[in-house]
C-alpha cells in the first residue's frame, strides 16, 4: 500500500510539472517573439520527423508502385496545416500534364519550410537528390531509401560524377522526375538565390532531358532565421516555369546554362515575392510581421 501511494504521489507530481511546463510554454509563446520562433521551428522539425515516421509504413507498399515520394509529400501537406501558411501553386497542371517524360526539377532553397513547398509542387513520379549527410538522419533515412532518394557526395567530384551517370540511367529507365535544390545549401538571408552548383545541370545535359524550374517566393514576410520570427499567417507563391530543353548541349555548356536558368528564375522570384509582400501587408493592415 505505501508503494502504491508513493507511485500515485509521483504520478501526480509529474502531471503537475507537465501542466506547469505547458502553461509556461503557452505564456512564452504568447508574449515572447523569440520563444514563439523557437517553439514553431521545433514543431516544424517534429512535424517533418513525424511525417517520416508515419510514411515509413505507408511507403513500403507504395514503393512497389513507384508512388512513395508522392505519399510522403501528400502527408506533409496535411500535417503542416498548423503552420497557417497559405500556398498558391501556379501552372502545376499546365506544365506536368505535358511533361510526361523524365526531367530535372530545380527549386530555390531557403529553409526547412521548403518541405511545404515540395508538398504543394512535387511532380508525379518524382525522386530527390540530397546531400549524403542526410542519409545518416534516423527515421528520415529509412523513408528516403524507400523513396529512392539519390544521395550525392558534394565534396568528392569523382563520386559525384558517378552519381550523375547512375542518376541519368535510373531516370530514363523508370521515367522519373528528379527534384534538386541547385544552390546546394540554404540561403538564410532569404534574399535572391545563391550561385547554382552544376550537379542538376550535369544530369539534365548528360541525359538530354529538360529542366523545369520551380520558384518559391521569399519567406521573409513571415519567417527569418536570422531575425528569429516565424509568424502564423505566412503566404507563399510557387510558380512552375516552362521546361528548358537541353537537347544538343554538352557538359561544356553547363556553366552558361546554369547561369541562364538562374537569371530566369530570379526574374520570377522578384515578381512573386513582390506579390506576396503586397498581399501579406494588406492582410495585416500595413504591419511588417507579428
Amino acid at each position: 500500500m505505501p508503494v502504491d501511494r508513493a507511485h500515485m504521489i509521483f504520478d501526480c507530481q509529474c502531471g503537475n510539472a507537465l501542466l506547469i511546463f505547458l502553461v509556461l510554454l503557452v505564456i512564452a509563446y504568447a508574449l515572447n517573439a523569440r520563444a514563439r520562433f523557437v517553439i514553431r521551428c521545433t514543431l516544424l522539425y517534429l512535424t517533418i520527423m513525424l511525417n517520416a515516421l508515419v510514411c515509413m509504413a505507408i511507403c513500403i507498399p507504395a514503393s512497389f508502385f513507384g508512388h512513395a515520394c508522392t505519399v510522403v509529400f501528400a502527408s506533409m501537406k496535411i500535417l503542416s496545416r498548423w503552420t497557417g501558411i497559405n500556398v498558391e501553386t501556379r501552372y502545376f497542371d499546365k506544365v506536368f500534364s505535358k511533361q510526361q517524360s523524365p526531367c530535372v526539377v530545380i527549386c530555390n532553397h531557403q529553409s526547412a519550410l521548403d518541405t511545404i513547398v515540395m508538398a504543394h509542387a512535387y511532380p508525379p513520379r518524382g525522386t530527390v537528390m540530397m546531400k549524403r549527410s542526410l542519409a545518416y538522419v534516423p527515421i528520415f533515412n529509412i523513408t528516403a531509401w524507400l523513396c529512392s532518394v539519390i544521395f550525392v557526395d558534394r565534396f568528392n567530384r569523382e563520386k559525384a560524377m558517378k552519381a550523375v551517370e547512375q542518376c541519368t540511367q535510373v531516370m530514363n529507365k523508370k521515367n522519373l522526375k528528379l527534384w534538386v535544390f541547385p544552390e546546394g545549401t540554404r540561403n538564410r538571408s532569404l534574399d535572391g538565390m545563391l550561385p547554382f552548383k552544376k550537379g542538376a545541370f550535369n544530369v539534365a545535359v548528360q541525359g538530354q532531358i529538360p529542366i523545369v524550374p520551380v520558384v518559391a517566393s521569399s519567406y521573409k514576410c513571415f519567417y527569418s532565421h536570422n531575425e528569429h520570427y516565424f509568424d502564423n499567417d505566412g503566404e507563399i507563391i510557387i510558380e512552375i516555369m516552362d521546361p528548358i530543353p537541353t537537347t544538343g548541349l554538352t557538359l561544356d555548356d553547363v556553366p552558361a546554362l546554369a547561369d541562364e536558368v538562374r537569371e530566369k528564375m530570379l526574374v520570377v522570384y522578384e515578381r512573386i515575392t513582390k506579390e506576396v509582400n503586397e498581399k501579406i501587408t494588406l492582410k495585416r493592415g500595413g504591419k511588417k510581421h507579428e
